[in-house]
């Protein structure tokens, strides 16, 4: 069953692509190209009271083609004529932009190694259009050029040298700032000490050294403060004993006897 309906298929395959095939050639046979004829085909419309008539005819493909070699032959003339203002136009352009290039060149060796004290330096004139603008409006003239711009005074050669100048000094200082700060970082060293992996102070530093002889000398005032009663109280006493050890021998001399005497009794 299959495969009967699949040869069904095929045979009206083959019959629709016949009759297109067969409508094609009944076209071709019917409305021929018209290459030549006596007399050339007409067309009617209608006009506009209504009537048809033979208004508009046809021409043939060779008719076609006569006319068309002619106005090409036509347009060849006035190309050339075109083509030969072109090349006239393209020698002067040509020698224009030689001239161009030399100039653009030696201004170009003059503003990147120019070794004058002083050079001006001009900036191409853009007009209000946007475009830039050229000596005498053509294509190939020059560009115009504004006054010379303040502040720039050296070719581009003159300021990579001062850039160079500078970038030694600035290498001077840099090696003195590198100088200062491995100074300051073994200062800060010093002064903080030096600590373990695990925060842990391993070195003391000066901060630390101060720090205890503020607390030793906070304890030493403490002392002080708590000894001075006790020293006043000694003095004290011991100037009490003094008096009498003088009264003491006063009296001796008094009574006739030596104090050393005394003594060693």
């Amino acid at each position: 069953m299959k495969m009967n309906h699949l040869g069904k298929a095929l045979v009206l395959l083959n019959l629709a692509i016949s009759i297109v095939l067969l409508a094609w050639a009944a076209m071709l046979f019917l409305q021929p190209v018209d290459w030549g004829w006596k007399e050339a085909r007409k067309v009617w419309k209608e006009h506009s009271e209504g009537t048809k008539a033979a208004n508009e005819r046809i021409a043939a493909k060779i008719d076609e083609r006569i006319a068309a070699y002619a106005k090409l032959a036509d347009n060849r003339f006035r190309a050339l004529a075109g083509v030969n203002q072109a090349q006239k136009s393209l020698q002067e352009m040509e020698t224009g932009f030689g001239e161009n290039r030399r100039f653009y060149n030696k201004e170009l060796a003059r503003l990147l190694a120019s070794k004058d004290a002083a050079i001006d330096v001009k900036e191409v004139k853009v007009g209000k259009d946007g475009q830039v603008e050229l000596v005498k409006a053509q294509p190939w003239g020059l560009p115009t050029f504004t006054a010379a711009l303040p502040g720039i005074t050296q070719s581009y050669a003159g300021y990579l040298g001062d850039l160079e100048k500078n970038l030694a000094v600035m290498k001077v200082y840099g090696d003195k700032i590198t100088d200062w700060v491995a100074k300051k970082e073994k200062l800060t060293v010093k002064m903080n000490g030096i600590f373990k992996a695990d925060g842990t102070k391993q070195v003391p530093g000066e901060y630390d050294l101060i720090e205890g002889e503020v607390v030793a000398q906070r304890k030493l005032k403490d002392e002080l403060a708590y000894l001075q009663p006790i020293w006043v109280r000694e003095l004290y006493n011991a100037q009490l004993l003094r008096a009498r050890r003088e009264g003491l021998e006063k009296r001796l001399i008094e009574l006739g006897e030596s104090p050393s005497d005394a003594l060693r009794q």
